[in-house]
């Protein structure tokens, strides 16, 4: 499960990787397993087509580069969410509406400190329209360190906000 899940990140994260024009920023935090926090400029979202998996996707990345942490936000879809509370669930299917599912790196992507996948929580989106999405988060992630790989059964809350831009390049949002 972990490793289908890393796979659709390091797609996103490839698909995701040209930088957003000024006013994109994200914070986050985390307690648990890992206690870090992180903040930047690195926020963005897109569409990935239907021909990564069968379905559109709405993916927003905040921190893709952070050398303190990042998130990885994925939504069934290829439109933009309305302004309102989405739960985060392990993984979610078309048809559990506009849930959303979630990762977590903590560390900087060349030697993450761990990886989380959500398993509950919230995102609040605030704000949507322009070429732009503002909203806020909580999520209950488990995961994995880096001292200690083979134990998956490690938690962390991740808190945040973020501000980011759409996509320029290759994105169909309706």
């Amino acid at each position: 499960m972990l490793a289908r899940v890393s796979t659709l990140a390091v797609l996103t994260g490839v698909t995701l990787t040209i930088p957003t024009p000024g006013g994109a920023h994200f914070t986050l935090g985390s307690t648990g397993a890992v206690r870090l926090t992180a903040e930047g400029r690195d926020a963005r979202y897109g569409v990935i087509g239907k021909e990564v998996n069968g379905f559109p996707m709405l993916s927003l990345s905040l921190g893709a580069n952070s050398p303190g942490g990042s998130i990885l936000l994925s939504q069934w879809g290829d439109t933009e969410p309305q302004i309102g509370r989405y739960p985060i669930l392990a993984d979610p299917v078309p048809e559990d509406g506009r849930a959303f599912h979630a990762s977590f790196v903590a560390g900087p992507p060349e030697q993450p400190l761990g990886w989380f996948q959500g398993q509950s929580g919230w995102v609040r989106i605030t704000e949507v329209g322009a070429g732009r999405m503002a909203g806020e988060f909580e999520i209950r992630a488990r995961g994995f360190t880096r001292e200690h790989p083979e134990d998956e059964r490690q938690w962390v809350t991740v808190r945040g906000k973020f501000e980011a831009r759409a996509e320029e390049v290759g994105v169909a949002m309706r």
